[in-house]
């Protein structure tokens, strides 16, 4: 036999009818509940930024950072849910907020997405950093990609960064940390 989850009907502030949600969602962590959007294959991005708001839960940077972290979000779902993110009222468009997703982009391989943040951080105002591109680099090398880490250098000034000491030090810190001494 199929068992069905209770409805549990909530008030909804602008009309008496209330909205319908299973109450095993109720027990569900908020990051649990908004990596459950990107599952229903939602079409549409309108659509899917309005179930994200439907969540119901106020955005925090913790919460964004358990949502792009865990999980197994594609790298289109977590910049979508990323540019959602950051435009609520609790979120800030700092450079720690693109760090978390940049960091979850490399470690997940998507590296044309976390390209793409450098160039979006750039277009937003928010420029990188140092430690914006020592997590760059490190992905890049810690997925054996050592010449595509070298070859950042060549366009730092895309990115609204310098060549000078600083980020030759940011290339060879990566280089050594992840044991390419010889490159380095």
């Amino acid at each position: 036999p199929i068992r069905h989850s209770p409805v549990i009907r909530k008030p909804n502030s602008s009309s008496d009818k209330g909205i319908e949600t299973r109450a095993v969602d109720e027990f569900l962590p908020p990051e649990d509940k908004f990596r459950g959007i990107f599952l229903q294959k939602i079409l549409g991005k309108n659509a899917i930024e309005t179930a994200l708001t439907n969540v119901g839960i106020e955005i925090t940077p913790d919460i964004l950072d358990k949502v792009v972290n865990r999980g197994n979000l594609g790298g289109e779902a977590m910049v979508m849910f990323f540019n959602w993110a950051v435009e609520q009222p609790r979120m800030t468009r700092d450079v720690d907020s693109f760090h978390v997703l940049i960091k979850a982009l490399g470690r997940r391989k998507c590296f044309e997405f976390m390209v793409d943040m450098l160039f979006d951080m750039r277009k937003r105002g928010t420029n990188p950093n140092c430690d914006t591109l020592f997590i760059v680099m490190d992905s890049f090398i810690r997925a054996r990609r050592v010449s595509k880490a070298v070859k950042m250098l060549d366009d730092l000034e895309d990115f609204g960064l310098k060549c000078d000491t600083e980020t030759f030090n940011v290339l060879l810190k990566c280089l050594i940390r992840r044991s390419h001494v010889g490159t380095a």
